[in-house]
């Protein structure tokens, strides 16, 4: 009324009925294939990216819950700084701050008459603090060094020191954490996890910062928040991404469509076949990790030909990611087949992208961020394969400013490669093992750096060994500078440990040996004692019968001191015989042997019993205290043995269990 109708467009099975500023109307006929070809438009699809504020126009199906987190920060009363966006890995966390909380924000603080700085994303990668500090200088404060970071963030007040200073200028400011879990998994020390989760713990309200910290982490990382309470609690009572109701994830496979459509004024408007759209919202279902999936599967539908939005080319939420990622793997952007020494290089790239749980719980797999310096270290032939990956959109790669140099960063796309990617998925589950012991060994490295390099916590044993055979295979782990020094302090503890028990060995060896001598030179001196003996023997019967008496008393003591003196030496070596019957049973046992033909105490009967029984070989014990044997014949085979007792008594017996035989 009053005014000329806006132009009505619809459509119905297979024609638009449009009506001009005239009133009349106008019918354009089409073919309904001619609504879901997409063949030169743009696809308006992510794929594994996630949306951002550049593509925030695209994002749809979460709006109810970007309303319910804005109310969160912007309530009436006191207002929290920091904020928890939660779920499982695949929920699209990362895409519902950029592309739908964070636009929401600034547009909210703007109505209100308030200047928004632009926002600062980051990730906390190896380095969280540091990280923290380069998003602290892009909010706008001054530009530090990054072990002047490290020093400056410390205590839980100086984030919110920092970002109270900076408020004074009168703009709001917005921060994101993205993929917090990265301080659990990649984070290059413990402390540097502890402070981290500290200062954002410590974080004062909004009316004193100005500023919204928003936070993304996986709920699966949520009990490795847990040794903070404060920051726990904060975790806990978050934002969680649920999983997306029907009519919410209808919105997000069409919305891209619709926005495409009016961008370009289309004379006829593309859709997806609404058969197609029911299947995939069935096939999400309440499955928050497969919204991934989806969008692989739709950019698929889009950009490959016949470019057709339709039902006949669905198979399954799995079968574009498949089919994809293995063409990368089998042939090169030109579409010939690649080598098998590149197709193993290209998967060697993505096994040293991926950080495996100890718990052999594949869910618990995580992406694993390197240097890109660090992946071609040992294999500068990977350079061009890494870059079609990039191109492939498989791999993703940033610049880290939070070293004192630009560093470039490699990471997989997503981490719904990992388990949704049956090729990678296998990969894994067959390098598990090996992968696990580049964890163990990443762990230990952490532990080492972390005590100041003290040597109680050098490698030894089999984790020592796991550490040479990474280095052997050149494992990008194992190849850094901190890593090569711990590998090379830990063998050479090693070494000097080994030349020390060497050199015990041969004391105790030399030891032996001069005790053996001095026995024998005892011996001697004994034996020509009595020599000088007898001949004075002689000497005293020619001259008188009082002097044979004085010589036999002299005998008679002498011989008592040299038996006393043997019983001696018997008992001592039968008590190291015993002593070292655990370390070295052979030893024991020559010792044993020693002691008993040094004088028959019952000490060496007994210390020869136990070493004879405690030495490898020994089979059986034959006799016994109540049945000594005497002797004992083998048969020539040596199949039988013939004992006989100190009482005469013969048996015959099996030399090799000492069963006695019957006659």
């Amino acid at each position: 009324m009053g005014g000329e109708p806006a132009p009505t467009q619809s459509a119905v099975g297979s024609f638009i009925a449009q009506a001009d500023r005239g009133g009349t109307a106008q019918v354009t006929v089409f073919g309904a294939d001619e609504a879901y070809d997409v063949a030169g438009i743009e696809n308006p699809y992510q794929g594994l990216d996630s949306y951002t504020a550049a593509t925030r126009a695209l994002y749809a199906g979460r709006e109810e819950q970007v309303r319910e987190a804005l109310n969160w920060l912007t309530a009436v009363g006191p207002q929290q700084t920091l904020l928890f966006v939660t779920g499982a890995s695949g929920s699209g966390k990362s895409s519902f701050v950029q592309a739908g909380l964070v636009p929401a924000l600034e547009a909210y603080h703007a109505a209100a008459g308030w200047q928004v700085h632009p926002p600062v994303i980051r990730r906390p990668g190896p380095q969280p603090v540091i990280s923290l500090g380069r998003a602290l200088e892009a909010l706008g404060s001054p530009t530090r060094p990054s072990s002047e970071w490290a020093a400056t963030l410390r205590e839980p007040d100086d984030l919110t020191d920092i970002l109270e200073s900076l408020s004074a200028d009168g703009r709001l400011r917005i921060m994101v954490f993205d993929q917090f879990e990265e301080v659990f998994s990649q984070s290059q020390s413990d402390e540097a996890t502890r402070t981290a989760c500290a200062l954002l713990a410590g974080l004062e309200g909004f009316d004193r910062l100005r500023t919204h910290v928003l936070v993304t982490l996986r709920a699966d990382f949520l009990p490795a928040v847990f040794a903070d309470e404060v920051l726990y609690a904060r975790a806990r009572h978050g934002i969680e991404l649920r999983a997306m109701k029907p009519a919410e994830l209808k919105r997000a496979i069409e919305h891209p469509v619709e926005v495409r459509n009016a961008q370009l004024s289309l004379a006829v408007p593309r859709r997806v076949e609404p058969e197609l759209v029911d299947r995939l919202v069935a096939d999400v279902g309440a499955d928050p990790t497969l919204l991934p999936l989806l969008q692989v599967t739709l950019t698929s539908l889009w950009e490959q030909a016949p470019h057709r939005l339709v039902m006949s080319r669905y198979h399954t939420l799995t079968d574009s990611l498949r089919q994809k990622a293995d063409a990368v793997i089998e042939r090169d952007p030109r579409g010939r087949p690649r080598s098998e020494i590149d197709q193993a290089a290209v998967m060697g790239i993505f096994l040293d992208l991926v950080n495996v749980s100890l718990d052999d719980d594949a869910r618990r797999d995580v992406r694993q961020t390197r240097a890109k310096s660090a992946l071609l270290l040992s294999h500068p032939e990977r350079a061009p394969l890494l870059d079609e990956l990039v191109d492939a959109r498989l791999l993703s790669t940033w610049t880290d400013m939070r070293t004192d140099e630009p560093l470039e960063r490699v990471d997989i796309i997503h981490e719904t490669l990992l388990v949704n990617w049956p090729t990678l998925a296998e990969a894994i589950s067959e390098r598990r093992e090996s992968l696990q012991r580049r964890a163990r060994f990443k762990l230990a490295l952490q532990d080492w750096l972390d005590h100041a390099q003290a040597e109680d916590y050098l490698l030894v044993g089999v984790r020592l060994a796991e550490a040479r055979h990474l280095a052997s295979e050149l494992d990008v782990e194992a190849r850094n500078v901190d890593a090569q020094e711990f590998i090379d302090r830990s063998n050479a503890r090693e070494e000097m440990e080994r030349q020390r028990q060497i050199e015990q060995l041969q004391a105790l060896a030399s030891a032996e040996h001069r005790r053996a001598e001095d026995q024998v030179r005892a011996t001697r001196r004994v034996r020509r004692l009595a020599g000088v003996l007898a001949g004075a023997l002689l000497g005293v019967l020619v001259t008188a019968v009082v002097a044979l008496t004085q010589r036999n008393e002299a005998i008679s003591q002498q011989n008592i001191a040299v038996a006393q003196q043997k019983i001696a030496l018997s008992r001592e070596l039968a008590l190291r015989a015993v002593s070292q019957l655990s370390t070295d049973p052979v030893g024991s046992v020559l010792l044993a042997i020693q002691a008993a033909e040094t004088s028959p105490t019952e000490q060496a009967s007994a210390a020869l019993r136990q070493a004879l029984l405690a030495a490898p070989h020994v089979q059986f014990e034959m006799g016994g205290p109540t049945d000594p044997i005497g002797e004992a014949v083998f048969s020539t085979d040596g199949g039988q043995v013939l004992t006989i007792g100190k009482d005469g008594t013969a048996r015959l017996r099996n030399a090799s269990s000492g069963t006695e035989l019957s006659d």
